[in-house]
């Protein structure tokens, strides 16, 4: 739930998704699941393996949604990373202790 927490946190920012296949997809965050399923917004995909080609005409996606599981890595912008992960830390451990 940790993450959950902060990806909604982070709801209407710049997000990049790096996906298992060695495709990356960047967008505006719009929704998120507690099973990590990600909804972006003005979508841009881009792929780093070379057998792969994004073809063109899904180059101007307006919603995506990426399942969790298919997902390798998330990056964001560093504004308030710490201050919010101490946060949703100390928050989990009251409830939990």
């Amino acid at each position: 739930m940790l993450f959950f927490e902060y990806f909604k946190s982070q709801l209407n920012n710049e997000i990049i998704v790096n996906l298992k296949n060695d495709i990356s997809i960047s967008g505006i965050l719009k929704n998120v699941d507690p099973f990590l399923n990600i909804k972006i917004e003005n979508v841009i995909a881009i792929s780093t393996n070379e057998f792969i080609k994004i073809n063109k005409s899904i180059t101007n996606i307006q919603l995506c949604s990426i399942r969790g599981s298919a997902i390798k890595s998330v990056e964001l912008k560093k504004n308030g990373l710490e201050e919010h992960m101490v946060e949703a830390t100390r928050i989990k451990c009251n409830l939990d202790c």
